[in-house]
């Protein structure tokens, strides 16, 4: 998508095929596959990320328009059920690092119709109002869909100061949503921080390469795979590259031993992390306060923009909030 052009490549024939998007975007965009055509919205265009979408057809490399996104986004987790088009999380302003957002949108091709977690009631063709993630993220990536579920894994922050988010700003977390349910639930989670990845749900496992290992530019020559054992049950990573080592990860009290193999000779090792003092939260001018309890437990920060008469949501970035 980077460039203003869509690239397709066809197995059967070994060959490639482009097509020039119709407006301008110059990447970190959505994109996936339902049916016979290829869904792209969002990305970033010069200093700001756009909501425009549309839907190229696979066979006769055509353009057809489709409803913008509620809220552009880029550096977004996203995937399909192979019905609709779901887009977790992402951050928007440049191409720059920032706190993300926890929202999800969800796109029903049929009636074109876009809904997410701020929706007052139910969009025609939806029978809720999605559930937001537990915590704003961007730079995930693709998200895998594995036996009914989407795993959003992972992705990055600047907001070194919220409380439950490693000191490198990288997450470890491994959050499942269910669409038939409208539920998360948070798996074993990585036995490191990554973001930037490309979730590949194949043959019952979720295979994730390489990716960051630290906030903004990094890279790694890591390479996982997850094996779910049964629905609902935790997930087991076993981690592959050079270096064998042992880690046990506690996560709800319940302790998982996994075998994982980084590109370093030290062992990985996962801890709790402790919440920090407690502190006052302060937004900039326009946005609202707000606090909530993450998964460990910890009272966060969060503010939420408004503009106009409707709060369409947005988390602080670090320059905004002052600790005390």
């Amino acid at each position: 998508g980077g460039g203003g052009v869509v690239q397709t490549y066809n197995v059967d024939d070994n060959k490639w095929t482009s097509s020039d998007i119709p407006w301008q975007v110059h990447g970190s965009l959505v994109a996936a596959k339902i049916g016979e055509e290829v869904l792209v919205c969002g990305g970033i265009l010069g200093g700001r990320t756009i909501n425009t979408c549309g839907r190229l057809s696979a066979a006769s490399m055509t353009w057809t328009d489709m409803s913008s996104m509620p809220v552009g986004v880029n550096h977004a987790a996203f995937g399909t059920d192979g019905r609709r088009l779901y887009v977790f999380g992402g951050r928007d302003g440049c191409n720059c690092l920032g706190p993300g957002f926890d929202f999800i949108q969800i796109y029903d091709p049929p009636s074109d119709t876009w809904t997410y977690n701020l929706d007052a009631k139910p969009k025609p063709g939806f029978h809720f109002v999605p559930r937001a993630l537990e915590q704003n993220r961007g730079g995930m990536g693709a998200s895998a869909f594995l036996d009914g579920e989407f795993f959003v894994i992972g992705g990055e922050t600047n907001a070194h100061r919220d409380t439950g988010i490693p000191k490198d700003g990288v997450y470890i977390d491994v959050s499942v949503y269910n669409p038939a349910t409208n539920t998360w639930r948070e798996e074993t989670p990585l036995p490191f921080g990554m973001h930037g990845i490309y979730p590949l749900a194949y043959n019952g496992t979720i295979l994730v390469s390489g990716g960051g290992v630290v906030a903004g530019f990094s890279e790694s020559v890591n390479f996982l795979s997850f094996s779910p054992s049964e629905a609902g049950s935790t997930l087991e990573p076993t981690a592959v590259p050079k270096t064998s080592t042992g880690a046990t990860i506690t996560s709800g009290g319940a302790s998982t031993t996994v075998t994982t193999q980084i590109d370093s000779t030290s062992p990985a090792t996962v801890t709790s992390t402790p919440c920090p003092p407690q502190r006052t939260c302060r937004c900039k001018p326009g946005s609202e306060v707000h606090t909530r309890l993450n998964r460990f437990g910890c009272t966060v920060c969060v503010c939420r923009q408004v503009i106009g008469d409707t709060t369409v949501s947005a988390s602080h970035d670090a320059s905004s909030i002052t600790a005390e």
